[in-house]
């Protein structure tokens, strides 16, 4: 299983397996990217410019491509399938929700989706134990030592 951390400075195994280009490197930023939209699909184009942006259109979409294949090789020598986690054509890359990962973000937001708007008197022993585990992923600030363009605009 992919298991990814993104509240630090971030982690990233697959089966024990370190990803080696997680999350200083840009295949390992792209997949960050990646996590942090999981719910949409880009246009490739799109991607090319929020990380290339300042190259011409084919550069930074070969840009892209490289990426893209590095991620490939990161997740391949960790065990992974490249196809299970990227779903991608000719058009668009997205993260697969459908794949066996874990995300301590999403793991944080679900646990504490429920609970917002309750004041602290109000909650059961069992719903403070489970905002207090839920606290525990908590390992600092999102993607610390992060400084991209794009981070500002998840």
């Amino acid at each position: 299983m992919l298991e990814i951390r993104l509240f630090g400075t971030g982690a990233a195994r697959y089966n024990d397996q370190p990803l080696p280009c997680f999350p200083s490197q840009r295949p390992g930023l792209l997949l960050c990217y990646l996590l942090l939209n999981r719910h949409r699909s880009f246009p490739r184009e799109q991607l090319a410019s929020v990380f290339w942006g300042d190259h011409p259109t084919t550069v930074a979409r070969k840009m892209l491509r490289n990426a893209l294949w590095r991620l490939h090789q990161a997740l391949a020598e960790a065990g992974a399938r490249f196809d299970d986690y990227i779903g991608h054509d000719d058009e668009q890359v997205s993260f697969v929700r459908g794949s066996i990962y874990w995300l301590d973000v999403e793991t944080f937001e679900n646990a504490v989706a429920g609970y917002k708007g309750i004041a602290e008197q109000n909650l059961t022993s069992d719903q403070a134990t489970q905002l207090e585990q839920a606290h525990t992923l908590y390992q600092g600030d999102l993607l610390e030592g992060v400084y991209e363009d794009w981070y500002g605009k998840c």
